[in-house]
């Protein structure tokens, strides 16, 4: 009898364990990109397993937390200083995650726009960048203008773009930053929970007695780690962004301008006739005098 009360407490315990877990992965694994505010539904074990614990108190309290807590804050977005100061205390000085990019239109010599083109994409190459895209338009048979859209280290930014200005004529140029610290941050954060709750539930995975513990925790340990590869992602994509500027050069030749046409009047069709009828009247005047010598 003793037996089996301890194995049913047992059984409670690990249910309540459960539940906790899966009110900590719902508050802090659902909000992994900005544009992701849905709270995904817990799995249906775990639902039931839910209904026989006591942790609902807890579990109300962790939901207002996170509601009051947590917000998407998407990349480019204006911060609040409360929240630039907390990223500050996570990363060091100098260390902020900003994402650098540049559009601008030049007007190169007539004839050098293959030159020029062919000049950006070596710049690039040349401090370990590439060519993302690029296409051009064609004139007459000849390339007269074009867009090549290159990515450079963030170290190189100001280097290559000071050169590629010096190019040709500046039309116009737009240069933005984007701060995803806080974001970042708030990724990293989400992360060291996630894996937290990986080990408790490697851990209870060892401990389940029984075919349906076994499933539930395995249930919520792929939820889990499905959340921590999809948090991987994204802070992988933000580096990406930081590591390399995005740098879009739009280059055209002057335009060709076109020849006036000429403007005829009345007056000038008048004498124009009158003059091709005399040159005709002349022509067989000559005829005629050759035909009778």
């Amino acid at each position: 009898m003793e037996a089996r009360e301890r194995k049913w407490d047992r059984r409670v315990v690990l249910a309540a364990a459960l539940v906790l877990v899966l009110v900590i992965s719902i508050i802090l694994g659902l909000a992994v990109f900005a544009c992701a505010p849905a709270r995904a539904p817990a799995p249906p074990e775990l639902l039931e397993k839910g209904e026989e614990g006591a942790a609902a108190p807890q579990m109300e309290a962790l939901l207002l937390e996170e509601d009051a807590s947590r917000e998407a804050v998407e990349v480019g977005e204006a911060v609040p200083a409360e929240e630039l100061a907390v990223s500050e205390a996570y990363l060091p000085a100098g260390k902020r995650k900003v994402i650098r990019n540049a559009q601008t239109s030049l007007e190169v010599e007539e004839g050098k726009f293959s030159e020029t083109f062919d000049r950006i994409v070596l710049l690039a190459e040349s401090v370990g960048g590439w060519v993302s895209s690029s296409d051009s338009q064609a004139w007459e048979g000849e390339l007269a203008s074009g867009t090549v859209v290159i990515r450079v280290p963030a170290k190189n930014f100001t280097s290559v773009l000071t050169q590629i200005k010096a190019m040709g004529k500046i039309l116009s140029i737009n240069i933005q930053g984007s701060d995803v610290t806080p974001e970042y941050v708030d990724l990293e954060s989400r992360l060291r929970n996630l894996k937290a709750q990986e080990r408790i539930l490697l851990e209870l995975m060892g401990k389940a007695e029984t075919i349906g513990d076994t499933i539930a925790v395995q249930t919520q340990l792929s939820y889990v780690q499905q959340e921590i590869e999809i948090i991987k992602g994204r802070m992988q994509y933000l580096d990406d962004l930081v590591a390399f500027s995005t740098i879009q050069a739009y280059l055209t030749e002057p335009e060709v301008k076109e020849r006036e046409p000429i403007e005829w009047g009345f007056g000038d069709a008048f004498y124009s006739a009158l003059k091709m009828f005399v040159e005709v009247i002349q022509g067989v005047i000559v005829l005629g005098l050759t035909q009778l010598e």
